[in-house]
């Protein structure tokens, strides 16, 4: 648990990220929701007995719960700009909730790209619907072309074999 050694950053390393995990709140809250919401969800959440012992002790409990807030506010973000920049700090931040918390970092690797998905702009999730069917529909017709090319194969062989036989 000790990141920086035997030193005094130790003591702040964690109420620090807490503190950032309250502001992830607070802005989060506020892009959904209004100032006040955000404000009274900040303020219950800073006050929850287990909010200020994990904040208190020196437990890397809070850097998950801060990276899940990251996620949270980049999938927003997201949401509302479809942008590379809120892309790419949402898998930064799913690679370290990954990190920190391992078995419900594979719950999120699966929920992940559906959310993003659904995030995604109308006409270019439609876009990709329609690019996604079409290579469905591709795989297909090739899977059933192959399978009716080793009949046919197949067909040649027993009548070439059933050549030799009256030859």
């Amino acid at each position: 648990n000790l990141v920086f050694g035997r030193s005094m950053l130790n003591l702040l390393l964690f109420p620090i990220l807490d503190i950032l995990s309250l502001l992830l709140l607070f802005y989060a809250s506020k892009c959904l929701f209004n100032k006040r919401v955000a404000l009274f969800s900040a303020y219950i959440y800073g006050l929850m007995p287990s909010y200020i012992i994990i904040a208190a002790t020196n437990i890397r409990f809070c850097i998950g719960i801060l990276s899940f807030l990251l996620i949270m506010f980049s999938l927003i973000k997201f949401a509302r700009h479809n942008n590379a920049r809120s892309l790419c700090i949402l898998c930064l931040s799913a690679v370290l909730f990954y990190i920190y918390k391992d078995k419900a970092g594979k719950l999120l690797f699966l929920i992940l790209p559906l959310c993003v998905f659904m995030a995604l702009n109308i006409n270019f999730r439609k876009k990709l619907i329609m690019c996604s069917a079409a290579f469905i529909i591709l795989v297909c017709v090739l899977q059933k072309s192959t399978h009716l090319q080793g009949k046919a194969m197949t067909t040649l062989q027993n009548l070439i074999s059933s050549q030799k036989g009256f030859n």
